[in-house]
């Protein structure tokens, strides 16, 4: 049962016991026709604040996607918001072989692992950080010296990865998790 038949089912049970008030304390036919045709708008308002509140949640739902990419001699990772709506990262977890490490533990594995003696730039942490709709956060930029494209990008996704979790200006909170769509 969803929130919003819970909802409808609550108000009529509410309604259908204030009738049955009236209806058994005596009172006129226009005065029960009155009070229901009110107890039928104030119920339809509720209903209509509801649906209008659900519906600018989705206008403004945020999605984003961990992307891993590789430019010329630049390896980045690059969170991107291509939802409706602006995010707010609540974590960052980066993951070598499908386990959780930190950032330190991240950084020595790509220089031992992928890419000997390469420069770095990358942001440690990212927590709270905005992301507007269609803008991206670089997470990790590194200039690498493999003269093989594909293959780099193929040992990079297969080994590292990240999940980010975010929240929506409503506060409803989504994961990111590109290995596990």
């Amino acid at each position: 049962m969803h929130k919003h038949d819970l909802f409808t089912l609550v108000l009529g049970v509410f309604i259908g016991f204030i009738l049955l008030s009236m209806v058994s304390s005596g009172i006129e036919s226009a005065d029960f026709i009155t009070a229901t045709i009110a107890l039928a708008a104030l119920a339809f308002t509720v209903w209509q604040g509801y649906t209008t509140r659900e519906h600018n949640k989705l206008s403004i739902k945020p999605s984003l996607k961990f992307c891993v990419e590789v430019k010329g001699e630049y390896f980045s990772m690059v969170i991107k918001n291509v939802g409706l709506g602006p995010a707010k990262i609540v974590s960052l977890q980066r993951y070598i072989l499908e386990k959780a490490v930190d950032y330190s533990k991240f950084h020595n594995d790509f220089n031992i692992n992928v890419e000997p003696n390469s420069k770095w730039e990358a942001d440690e942490e990212v927590r709270d950080y905005i992301l507007q709709v269609n803008d991206e956060l670089t997470v990790l930029l590194v200039k690498h010296t493999s003269k093989n494209n594909k293959e780099l990008s193929r040992k990079l996704f297969e080994r590292y990865g990240g999940v980010v979790k975010y929240a929506s200006l409503y506060g409803d909170e989504f994961i990111e998790d590109p290995k596990h769509h």
